[in-house]
């Protein structure tokens, strides 16, 4: 036999044990990328099945484990597979906690923090929260430090602090159906440079019962925008439905009531209402505007029972509507539309019935009613720019008489209380 012979069997040889071996190292290799553990708390721990090797990492929970989780770890998803699945925090750390992982996913599971937060996560890092439920904790999820997280499906209920807390450039898309309430502080709080928004299916979120049902800040922005079946309810939230303060806010379908102010803005605060807005039964204020902020009415909107004020502008405010759909204000148990240092600009709007008078323009008020524009009755100030449809009587001084709070409680004139100063909220 020639070395040339010998050569080429031996080549053959070689090739042939390389392509049998080949689907063995794929197999292998296919159970090291994806993973799936599971998690009986009776008997095993998550922190014990997060130290699995598996480029993905699905750990499915059944029953309830006492433990704090901490994620540091890309690709890991934490399922709960029985209808009593949690995680129960029982210490001074939160639920889950995740540290600047990618593709970090939580789903099916109850959480408990205790006194600590439900979910914690920080850093660069994405996650996404399916059909979870977050309650009797500190807060319900926060998240901080350029984090980008989507949330479907899920509650955020009874927490001691805030439901949803979001903060220092985060990026929270939210949908499907969010309930967000009797958290002891803000239903859901967005501040330093965050951004909420609805997720392209749509969104249902109620913020019912907290302090502040939602509260935007610092620069943030709030896109409570999507398909026409999405909405924003904020009801019987102890201070404001919705307040914005130094942010941007886009709302569609509105109902809030049952607090002291619907809503409220400050502060160069720039908020646009769309959709139906149904604004009724708040103990002072619909919407309530002041400090250099700009508030546009674009949709359809009825302000109604209120007890001081169903529209107030001052200190700098503008507050504009019915430009694009008509605005009703009626049936208030003070005034319709109180203006003390701001402006406004009414199109197509009606105000009636209220228990004072229907619009009050007072210190160098601005006022522009257009569009077939009706007002049952209307006091003014000397200082008053008014032009359009409505028109100022004679001047006649002010008495104390005239400047009161009117409540739902007392529905008459009360000595003049101002307000407790705003105390800005932090973190």
């Amino acid at each position: 036999m020639t070395t040339n012979s010998c050569v080429c069997r031996f080549c053959a040889l070689l090739m042939t044990s390389i392509f049998i071996a080949l689907p063995v190292v794929a197999d292998d290799d296919e159970e090291k990328r994806q993973r799936t553990v599971r998690v009986d708390c009776s008997r095993h721990s998550i922190a014990k099945a997060l130290k699995k090797r598996a480029e993905v990492l699905i750990v499915e929970i059944s029953g309830q484990c006492q433990e704090s989780v901490l994620i540091q770890r890309d690709r890991v998803t934490l399922r709960g597979v029985s209808e009593d699945a949690a995680i129960l925090s029982p210490g001074d750390a939160p639920a889950v906690e995740i540290i600047a992982s990618q593709e970090v996913a939580i789903e099916q599971l109850q959480l408990e923090g205790g006194a600590a937060n439900g979910v914690r996560a920080k850093g660069l890092g994405s996650l996404s929260v399916v059909g979870v439920t977050v309650q009797n904790s500190r807060s319900g999820l926060v998240l901080s430090d350029g984090m980008i997280a989507t949330v479907t499906d899920s509650s955020f209920v009874g927490n001691s602090r805030d439901g949803i807390s979001v903060s220092q450039g985060v990026n929270l898309k939210i949908g499907g159906n969010i309930l967000i309430s009797d958290n002891a502080r803000m239903g859901l709080f967005a501040s330093a440079l965050s951004t909420v928004n609805f997720s392209e299916n749509g969104c249902q979120l109620e913020a019912n019962g907290n302090w502040i049902g939602l509260w935007v800040s610092s620069g943030s922005i709030a896109s409570l925008v999507g398909p026409m079946d999405s909405s924003t309810e904020a009801i019987g939230n102890s201070r404001y439905g919705i307040a914005a303060l130094n942010a941007n806010v886009v709302a569609y379908d509105i109902e809030t009531s049952g607090s002291f102010a619907g809503i409220r803005t400050l502060k160069l605060a720039m908020v646009e209402l769309q959709g139906d807005i149904h604004i009724a039964d708040c103990d002072s204020y619909g919407l309530y505007s002041t400090s250099e902020s700009v508030v546009h009415i674009a949709g359809s909107a009825v302000f109604e029972g209120t007890g001081s004020a169903a529209l107030y502008s001052g200190s700098g405010a503008s507050v504009f509507g019915g430009d694009y759909s008509p605005l009703t204000i009626r049936d208030n148990f003070g005034w319709g539309v109180l203006v003390d240092g701001g402006r406004i600009g009414l199109w197509n709007t009606t105000v009636t019935g209220s228990g004072l008078t229907d619009v009050d323009l007072r210190f160098g008020a601005i006022a522009e009613f257009q569009d077939g524009s009706v007002v049952g009755s209307i006091t003014c100030e000397e200082s008053v720019l008014i032009r359009g449809d409505v028109a100022c009587p004679a001047p006649a001084p002010l008495s104390a008489a005239t400047i009161g709070v009117v409540t739902k409680s007392t529905r008459r004139d009360v000595a003049y209380d101002l307000l407790p100063p705003l105390v800005l909220l932090e973190q």
